[in-house]
């Protein structure tokens, strides 16, 4: 009896006008989006081979092993592959980065970007599932229950000898496939684009995207059960309708926007460009100090400069070596000040958006958007990967430029600071290679957004259970 009531709601909505334009609306979107997004990651692949060939001819020009621990080299991160599903953060232009041997690495913005990029919402596939599939779920659950009621065919299926648990759950389990169904189609379609698009997909790649729609089927799951138990609750359809109508707008519009102004008013955190301020007022003043310095000390071995003999040879030698070790002083106190004070406004900024996104998991869709941007590696998270693996490459790029200016003939003078150097080769200067966390990460920091996804699924649908069995059907 279980099965032929899931059957009659699965082919009440299979056979309707709502599931055809669900089926349509989700494979249309769901495909233009894959096919549009390939293609932006192919483009920006392109782009990043070819910046990273600029980058290193950049550090060949540079003349001089100080100059080039001056200037520093710039490096980029690769594109997420998994951007095509969940673009996530890979919107924003903080894909390059400056390392110098002190200091913090320093993120670089694109100022010749579209603008119209900024103006709209990237269509991606978590955009269509967390924005239009949703709605539709709500379409389509409405009047699961409101509207036999309003029918009074709830009569006819009442006076059957069937548990009201079992009557309920047919009726999500049918109504639940029903959407899940063109979804799945949906994205079997943009896999196979990716697939023959070939794009560069690894075993790790091929799994994530597999959560992915395994995740998009648990958010789609949590909002039925929502629109079910609204069903549930109002007597008819028109009320439900209305009800569900404001509740997707606060969980797709108000609590995810309001979020981080709440967050900011908790949490407040100092404007970077005020921690710039300071850290360009103190490094300069470390820097002046430096310059004092070397004039003072100029000043009194210029004549050395300029007579030859041992003597003054050694003198020379001498005075260079005091300019390097007050140079690498500098430079030490430099990396002291600005990876203190970025440190903390690192400590205060993430614990605003561990409390925006604490308030923003009031709603499923925010989770959801969570959990598939930490899987896709296009979150939050990747922010923090990029830094640290920046980090890393400054030490390696740190202690080759050591070993190279500790090789450094002053007999040159003040030229081997400023260029000159007849032995630069920088082509074995390390390369910064960027590597996505490993899969299991990825996987564990997303797991309590799917737990909170996991407890609106069941803790709803108990609750359009407990409201079915106390509603006055008859």
């Amino acid at each position: 009896m279980f099965m032929t009531m899931f059957k009659k709601e699965f082919l009440n909505h299979l056979l309707g006008f709502r599931f055809a334009i669900s089926a349509a609306l989700c494979l249309l979107l769901m495909v233009m989006s894959v096919i549009v997004l390939t293609g932006d990651y192919i483009a920006r692949r392109g782009d990043y081979q070819r910046n990273m060939s600029a980058y290193r001819s950049e550090a060949e020009q540079q003349g001089s092993y100080f100059g080039l621990s001056r200037e520093g080299t710039k490096v980029d991160r690769p594109p997420a592959k998994l951007q095509i599903p969940a673009y996530g953060l890979e919107k924003d232009p903080d894909k390059t980065a400056a390392v110098r041997t002190a200091g913090a690495p320093k993120v670089l913005h694109e100022l010749y970007m579209n603008p119209l990029l900024s103006l709209f919402p990237v269509a991606d596939v978590l955009f269509v599932v967390a924005t239009v599939l949703s709605l539709l779920a709500f379409v389509i659950s409405y009047d699961a229950v409101s509207g036999e009621r309003e029918e009074e065919t709830i009569k006819l299926l009442m006076s059957y000898s069937v548990p009201r648990a079992r009557l309920i759950l047919a009726k999500w389990l049918g109504g639940y496939v029903s959407l899940a169904v063109p979804f799945l189609i949906s994205a079997a379609i943009g896999s196979v684009i990716i697939l023959l698009w070939n794009v560069d997909f690894g075993v790790e790649d091929w799994m994530a995207l597999g959560l992915l729609v395994g995740l998009s089927l648990l958010f789609l799951a949590a909002t039925f059960s929502i629109g079910l138990f609204v069903s549930c609750m109002c007597r008819y359809s028109s009320t439900s309708i209305t009800v569900l109508i404001l509740v997707w707008v606060v969980f797709v519009l108000v609590v995810p926007n309001m979020s981080p102004y709440v967050a900011a008013e908790t949490e407040p955190v100092v404007p970077f460009s005020a921690v710039e301020s300071e850290i360009a007022q103190e490094t300069g003043q470390a820097r002046e100090r430096l310059y004092r310095k070397m004039r003072g000390r100029r000043r009194g071995g210029g004549r050395s400069f300029r007579r030859g003999g041992p003597e003054a040879e050694a003198e020379r030698q001498k005075f260079m070596e005091e300019m390097l070790k007050a140079r690498t002083e500098m430079m030490a106190e430099v990396d002291k000040i600005e990876q203190g004070k970025l440190r903390r406004f690192t400590i205060d900024q993430n614990r605003q958006v561990n409390a925006t996104k604490k308030i923003s998991r009031i709603s499923p869709i925010a989770a959801y958007v969570y959990a598939a941007t930490d899987i896709a590696s296009t979150g939050t998270r990747k922010q923090e990967h990029f830094f640290q693996l920046l980090q890393e490459y400054q030490r390696e790029f740190k202690q080759y430029v050591d070993e190279k200016t500790s090789a450094i003939d002053f007999r040159k003078g003040f030229r081997s600071f400023h260029g000159g150097d007849q032995n630069y080769d920088v082509s074995d200067m390390p390369t910064f290679t960027y590597q996505e966390e490993p899969f299991t990460r990825r996987l564990t920091y997303s797991m309590w957004d799917v737990i909170v996804l996991v407890a609106y699924t069941i803790g709803f649908f108990f609750a359009s259970y407990v409201g079915f069995m106390r509603a006055e059907l008859l």
